[in-house]
């Protein structure tokens, strides 16, 4: 499949195009949304609505959502674990990941 695009080229967060328009773009790190409170949530949707209101041009949003392995984010905390606790840390981290795989609400994959 061939797809179309006039983006000549990416220079830092400047795309510069065929037509010779120039169009800054941000990438914004996601946040749990699963995980925050109504008031965390409600705090990080009036951070970004500030943000944008504050810019005073055409905006075009796209949102992607980034899915990760519990199995690898389980891995990550492991191997941080140290001293003679480790086991004790392994089996308390592998219990829970092993709940929130067969939970409804996560299943192996969380977007995170």
């Amino acid at each position: 499949m061939k797809v179309e695009s006039d983006i000549l080229a990416v220079i830092g967060n400047v795309i510069h195009t065929k037509d010779k328009r120039k169009q800054a773009w941000f990438e914004f790190k996601g946040f749990h949304t699963s995980f925050d409170s109504e008031a965390q949530l409600t705090k990080h949707f009036e951070d970004l609505k500030r943000l944008f209101k504050d810019l005073k041009k055409e905006l075009h949003c796209l949102v992607v959502p980034v899915r990760q392995s519990l199995d690898d984010v389980r891995q990550d905390y492991i191997k941080e674990f140290r001293g003679n606790l480790k086991h004790v840390g392994k089996e308390h981290t592998n219990s829970i990941f092993n709940f929130l795989k067969s939970s409804s609400e996560l299943g192996p994959k969380k977007t995170r």
